[in-house]
């Protein structure tokens, strides 16, 4: 039995495993685990990375604490989760959820690693401890545990498909632990370019405080005071600053309706777009374009 097996037998019914498989070159352990809500414990480092997904149908509030403090984190679903190892921790949550997971020995993230001849393992690390939307992490584990925990994966090419999985899990953990390096020379915390990054990937599409500091992988309160000391915005004025300046790239390089260009950069109205565009710019949306041509 290996150290995330036992750790959730610690839960005992809160944290059933209802499936489970090992699998791949890797020796990967697959597992869905059943969760229920629970007051929490301390549990002691795994063996392994182990990576999985929130799998709730609508979100719920997670505690934990890592050694520095607890944080309230709201959970939405399919967010991903990755614990590496050797992390003493305390968790609790108020949700019930499926837990598909993904146990990957440390020995075969250090192999893959050096054969790749990119990155260390502590840029894995950094990249870990994340409650954040990925999409391409969620559906990697979700294919992994359901073709392995029902038996349909068999053979040779199983086991290759495996582990290449696993490798781009890896990579894609190592990537968002390596942009503490990437942002140190400009003095941006990887955090916060996590979600500056969430930001700008959802476009006009609603974004809220909880969102953002999801993808950042802090508290509301931690992440508003970090995101306002980096940047010198609150993260709401940050936002319209961003879609302001979306906008008047917009309104120069095209001849777009003012009103549709509104509503493309994600303001409710045309009316508030230019009440916020003249606040900030001193003129009118239609005037500036007016001026620029």
């Amino acid at each position: 039995m290996n150290r995330f097996e036992q750790a959730t037998d610690d839960y005992g019914e809160c944290n059933r495993i209802v499936a489970q498989a090992t699998v791949g070159r890797s020796r990967t352990w697959v597992s869905l685990a059943a969760c229920k809500p629970n007051a929490g414990l301390w549990l002691s480092g795994f063996d392994d990375l182990v990576v999985g997904i929130f799998d709730v149908s609508r979100p719920f509030t997670m505690e934990r604490d890592r050694g520095d403090g607890f944080e309230r984190l709201k959970i939405k679903p399919g967010s991903v989760y990755a614990i590496p190892w050797s992390c003493n921790r305390f968790a609790a949550w108020n949700g019930t959820y499926r837990f598909p997971s993904v146990a990957v020995p440390r020995r075969w993230v250090r192999e893959f690693l050096a054969s790749a001849g990119v990155g260390n393992e502590a840029a894995v690390v950094d990249g870990s401890h994340l409650a954040a939307e990925d999409p391409v992490i969620a559906v990697l584990i979700r294919r992994l545990v359901d073709a392995h925990t029902s038996g349909r994966a068999v053979d040779d090419l199983d086991d290759l498909y495996c582990d290449q999985s696993i490798g781009l899990i890896v990579s894609a953990l190592m990537r968002a632990g390596g942009r503490r390096e990437i942002d140190a020379a400009s003095g941006l915390h990887w955090r916060i370019r996590r979600a500056i990054d969430f930001i700008e990937a959802k476009g006009a599409r609603p974004v809220t405080l909880d969102d953002m500091a999801l993808a950042a992988g802090l508290s509301k309160f931690h992440f508003s005071r970090m995101f306002k000391s980096a940047t010198g915005y609150t993260p709401h004025d940050w936002v319209v600053q961003h879609r302001l300046a979306k906008a008047r790239e917009l309104l120069m390089s095209t001849r777009r309706p003012v009103a549709d260009i509104a509503q493309s950069t994600g303001f409710a109205s045309a009316s508030r777009f230019g009440e916020l565009f003249r606040k900030r710019f001193g003129t009118t949306p239609r005037a500036w374009r007016e001026a620029g041509r």
